[in-house]
C-alpha cells in the first residue's frame, strides 16, 4: 500500500527512540543522511563542526546538538503550492566514530537556542571572517600611522639643549604615547569588529562556549570601547607633555660661529667674551679655548652647530 504523501507543514516532529538509528555519518565529506522522521524520505544533512567567534577555543567533551531541517528534495505540497521539503525539523545528537548508532534523538528544548544560533550564523561564518578582516586593514594602517606620532618629539636634534632630566622625561613621555596609542587603535577596533576565532562545535561543550560568547559580546564591546577612549586620551596628554618638555625644558642654546682664518682655515665653536683687544676667543667642541687675533679673522658667521 503506498504511503499518503505528507503534507507540508513548517513544525517541529515528532521524534520516537529509535527513529534515527538508521541514520549514517560521512565524516569525510561532514554530512549525515538518513529518513526524515516525518515523510520518511531520505534527506541529508550538512554537519556544523565549526563556528566563527570572537573568543578563543573551547574545550571537548560530548557529542553535539544539530538543528536539522527536512531536505528530502521531494514534492510536499502546502494547499496551492508545492515544496521541495515537508517543512518539519528536530533536534539530533552526532556521536563520535566508532559510536553506535552515531546518530540518537534530541528531545527537549535544553540546546534549542544554541542549535538554532549555530544554524543561523554558519552560513555567514566566511562573510564574517572577510568582513572583520577588510576592516583591521584600516587598524594595521593605523598603528603604523602612530609611528608618525613619536616623529612629534623625536626628531634629529630634537634633544640638543637638554638636560639629562628633560630628554629621560621626553622619552618617557614619547614611550607612554606611543604605547597607548597601539593599545587605544587596537581596542577601538576590537570593540567594533571583535577577532574572529574559528570554533569547534562538534561537542556540546564547545557549543556552550561559543554560544555564551556571543551573549558577552555586547559587555565586551563596551568595555573596549571604554578602554580604547581612557587610553586615546592617555596617548594626547602624554604627547603634549613631550611637546611641553621640548619647548620649556631646554636651556638657552649658545651662540656657535664659524671663523675662517686669511690662510682659509676653519675654526668653529663657542664665541667667548674677549681679554685682550682685537683678539677672539673660541671654545672648540672639544673644550679647547683657541685665541685667534682679529686681523687674521677673514670671514665670521653663526651656525647652529659645529661640524663633528
Amino acid at each position: 500500500m503506498t504511503q499518503p504523501i505528507t503534507a507540508y507543514r513548517y513544525e517541529r516532529a515528532e521524534l520516537t527512540p529509535g527513529v534515527l538509528a538508521d541514520w549514517t555519518v560521512d565524516d569525510n565529506a561532514g554530512t549525515a543522511t538518513g529518513a526524515c522522521p516525518e515523510c520518511r524520505d531520505t534527506t541529508t544533512h550538512e554537519l556544523i563542526s565549526t563556528a566563527i567567534a570572537h573568543s578563543v577555543a573551547p574545550s571537548e567533551q560530548t557529542a553535539a546538538v544539530q538543528l536539522v531541517h527536512c531536505r528530502c528534495e521531494q514534492t510536499h505540497d502546502e494547499g496551492q503550492t508545492a515544496h521541495r521539503n515537508c517543512g518539519r525539523w528536530w533536534l539530533m545528537r552526532v556521536r563520535p566514530e566508532g559510536v553506535v548508532p552515531r546518530v540518537v534523538e534530541e528531545f527537549g528544548d535544553t540546546h534549542l537556542a544554541v542549535a538554532q544560533a549555530l544554524a543561523d550564523a554558519h552560513p555567514d561564518d566566511e562573510k564574517t571572517v572577510r568582513g572583520a578582516a577588510e576592516k583591521w586593514v584600516g587598524g594595521v594602517t593605523a598603528l603604523l600611522g602612530l609611528f608618525g606620532l613619536s616623529g612629534i618629539a623625536i626628531g634629529k636634534d630634537a634633544t640638543s639643549g637638554l638636560g639629562a632630566v628633560a630628554t629621560g622625561l621626553l622619552a618617557g613621555f614619547v614611550v607612554l604615547a606611543f604605547l597607548a596609542g597601539v593599545s587605544a587603535v587596537v581596542r577601538s577596533y576590537l570593540a567594533a569588529y571583535g577577532w574572529p576565532k574559528q570554533f569547534d562545535v562538534t561537542t556540546t561543550d564547545g557549543q556552550r562556549t561559543w554560544f555564551a560568547r556571543r551573549l558577552t559580546n555586547t559587555g565586551n564591546a563596551v568595555d573596549n570601547l571604554r578602554e580604547a577612549v581612557g587610553l586615546a586620551l592617555v596617548c594626547v596628554v602624554a604627547l603634549a607633555g613631550a611637546v611641553g618638555v621640548l619647548w620649556f625644558g631646554g636651556s638657552a642654546p649658545t651662540p656657535q660661529v664659524s671663523l675662517v682664518r686669511t690662510d682659509d682655515s676653519k675654526v668653529c665653536g663657542e664665541l667667548l667674551d674677549s681679554r685682550d683687544a682685537g683678539t677672539l676667543r673660541v671654545r672648540r667642541p672639544g673644550g679647547a679655548v683657541e685665541q685667534i687675533p682679529a686681523a687674521d679673522v677673514s670671514k665670521l658667521t653663526g651656525v647652529t652647530k659645529c661640524p663633528g
